[in-house]
């Protein structure tokens, strides 16, 4: 089952880099506890590993969002999403084949979103690749969070919530994607990776933030 927010631990990271990123909010810990006492944390480190995991994220949101609709009735769910494993042999032909059928078989429709797991804390947690059509499955950095990509009109918007006061803002993102393919495409066409990444330049501008 799905674990609350509050027990959700640095022992239930999958990463390298996210050992990293809890370790530095372990160092914020101590920075107050034994240099700085006095200093005030607007939020808890607990709080902050709750939501490292982009997994966890996506877990937690699709159980909260079970039964909810629109006023119109319309459902309220997230994405579809799947966890690719470290160990999972994507980059071989027959891996990517068994792959791809698991996602065929869950419904998922192309374009696909590819973020790492972890969420914050690390440079790489912002690199993210496009996956517009099968053979693209070949070229995913795993481990990682495979999304259905929804158009968002390239725009997206940032809520921040402290106490009883939000705001919210508006940024741009990247843009409406045509529908993908699940047959085989040129491979030079099939994958691109936002700019954030070392390796990509023929994408948008922002990756996609939308939960998680």
């Amino acid at each position: 089952g799905v674990k609350p927010l509050d027990l959700i631990t640095p022992t239930d990271t999958m990463t390298r880099t996210q050992a990293r990123a809890s370790r530095r909010i372990q160092r914020l810990r101590e920075y107050k506890k034994k240099d700085n006492p006095s200093c005030v944390l607007v939020d808890s480190p607990s709080n902050i590993l709750a939501v490292m995991s982009r997994a966890d994220m996506a877990e937690v949101l699709s159980c909260c969002l079970a039964g909810v609709t629109t006023k119109a009735g319309i459902p309220v769910r997230t994405p579809r999403f799947k966890v690719v494993d470290e160990d999972r042999e994507v980059e071989n032909p027959d891996g990517c084949d068994v792959l791809a059928n698991e996602i065929d078989n869950a419904g998922f429709e192309y374009p696909l979103i590819a973020k790492p797991l972890t969420a914050a804390g690390t440079k790489s947690s912002h690199h993210m690749g496009i996956v517009l059509a099968r053979d693209g499955l070949q070229r995913l950095k795993t481990p990682c969070l495979l999304q259905e990509y929804a158009n968002h009109g390239e725009k997206l918007f940032k809520v921040y919530v402290l106490g009883n006061s939000v705001w919210v803002y508006s940024r741009e993102s990247m843009p409406n994607l045509p529908l993908g393919e699940k047959e085989i495409i040129p491979p030079s066409d099939d994958y691109r990776e936002t700019p954030n990444s070392p390796q990509g330049n023929d994408s948008s501008t922002d990756e996609n933030n939308r939960p998680p």
